[in-house]
């Protein structure tokens, strides 16, 4: 009995400790509360502005407030340029420029290059007919002050040559053209292809050319006036002659041509045994009586 009084007397004490404890820490932690910062008043520039939002967020819808008032025109601006040439077709001075009623850029130019083209005669002579193993030699003239007449007549035709004349317009720069197939002419220029007109200098042009096989062959002789047009150089074709020249085959040229083409047989079934014929022939012969 006593021992459960010591007990309880124990426990009471005890708590009666803890709540002193308790007290005194409560007491230590508090501490004075920081003074309230009083906010600065407002701005009267703020004040107004805030004061005007809300009539200004209701006036849309016409609801409150006046309507905004767009602005008006000036009516001492000058009205705006038309678009220039030079822009119709692309911006940033990339367009192309027109030509004369819409026409096709540089086809201005091209007219004034034609235009500057003059008259002139010329007389081109080439054989008619002529041998396989013979060269014969084909001549053009070109003239702005003779006749086609008197050009012809410079040209000394033989009786198996044929001459013609023309008139055209040409440039001061002209370019004439020999061709014929490979395998019918070997052509050689004698004078140079692009020459000078001048008004009291004529110009000729010569070929030489050489029948490679017998028949109808074909020559094509092109005359081209070289022109400048926006800065780039270009040919127009003033005139073409087409030519046929009958090439007749000789004996010898034909002798030739079957020794060009089958000189390996020859070599074997000819030349051969006929060398080995006459060194047979050296050996059986009898040796030379010394002096």
């Amino acid at each position: 009995m006593r021992t459960s009084i010591r007990h309880c007397a124990s426990v009471i004490g005890l708590a009666l400790g803890l709540a002193l404890l308790g007290a005194c820490g409560e007491k230590k932690e508090e501490a004075p509360a920081p003074a309230p910062v009083e906010a600065a008043p407002p701005a009267p520039e703020a004040s107004a502005a805030a004061a005007k939002a809300p009539d200004e967020a209701a006036s849309p819808g016409g609801l409150t407030g006046s309507a905004p008032t767009r602005p008006r025109p000036s009516r001492d601006l000058p009205p705006p340029p038309p678009p220039s040439d030079s822009a119709i077709g692309g911006g940033g001075g990339g367009g192309t420029t027109r030509g004369p009623a819409g026409g096709a850029p540089g086809a201005d130019a091209a007219d004034q290059a034609l235009a500057k083209l003059e008259n002139a005669n010329l007389a081109f002579r080439a054989p008619a007919q002529m041998r396989q193993d013979q060269s014969a030699t084909v001549e053009l003239h070109l003239s702005l002050r003779q006749e086609v007449a008197a050009l012809e007549r410079e040209l000394a035709a033989a009786p198996t040559d044929r001459v013609e004349g023309a008139q055209v317009r040409v440039s001061r720069r002209v370019e004439a053209l020999l061709t014929a197939s490979r395998s019918d002419f070997e052509i050689t220029p004698i004078s140079a292809t692009e020459q000078l007109l001048g008004s009291a200098d004529d110009v000729s042009w010569s070929w030489e050319i050489k029948p490679l096989d017998g028949g109808t062959k074909s020559l094509h002789l092109t005359l081209n006036s070289i022109l400048v047009v926006d800065g780039a150089t270009t040919r127009r074709t003033v005139r073409s002659f087409d030519k046929e020249i009958r090439v007749e085959v000789s004996s010898l040229a034909v002798a030739r041509a079957f020794v060009a083409k089958n000189w390996q047989w020859l070599w074997a079934t000819l030349l051969v045994p006929l060398a080995g014929w006459i060194w047979r022939r050296l050996r059986k012969a009898p040796p030379n009586a010394q002096a």
